[in-house]
């Protein structure tokens, strides 16, 4: 729980820093692609996460991955101060929190969609269409599949789950 309050702040602090929606967007994928990496990879996570690491290290690190990807300097400092306050363990949390922060603020929800095989280009903008109507934003869609449902699909918006799936149907009628 205190990880998930810590991680708020800092999500929205680094939100409020950043105006613009197309920079929140760039920042939202740069800390989701820093935290997958460190996450990740072994050697990353321990220079990372070393305490005998100097902080000068790491942050030159940051500095550079940021200039590579054309960051807004606001995330660099952010980062520079996330390496000074040791928080750099709960960059995974603190972006998944960005990214929820950031979509809300800017009207919009993930939304999964599993299906038991592929869905065509048509079905999937049916889809998306049906999400925004039921959940009253504009929808990001994820499709996986999943051959175990039968048929059907199961859309997951936020915190609901409508399951209309074959395999979930059978079930009831046991």
């Amino acid at each position: 729980m205190r990880d998930r309050k810590l991680a708020t702040r800092y999500a929205r602090a680094l939100l409020g820093a950043l105006p613009d929606a197309v920079e929140q967007d760039r920042a939202d994928e740069f800390l989701n692609a820093l935290a997958d990496s460190v996450s990740a990879n072994v050697e990353l996570r321990g220079f990372f996460l070393d305490p005998a690491t100097p902080a000068r290290a790491k942050k030159s690190l940051l500095e550079t991955l940021c200039a590579t990807r054309g960051l807004p300097d606001r995330v660099k400092t952010f980062l520079g101060m996330m390496v000074d306050n040791a928080r750099l363990a709960n960059l995974p949390s603190i972006a998944e929190v960005f990214h929820l922060e950031r979509e809300s603020s800017q009207g919009t929800v993930s939304a999964t969609l599993t299906a038991a095989a592929s869905l065509t280009p048509e079905l999937h903008a049916r889809a998306v269409r049906a999400l925004e109507k039921l959940s009253g934003r504009k929808v990001n869609l994820t499709v996986a599949i999943d051959p175990g449902l039968l048929g059907g699909a199961v859309a997951q918006v936020g915190s609901m789950v409508y399951d209309g799936s074959l395999k979930t149907q059978l079930a009831r009628l046991r």
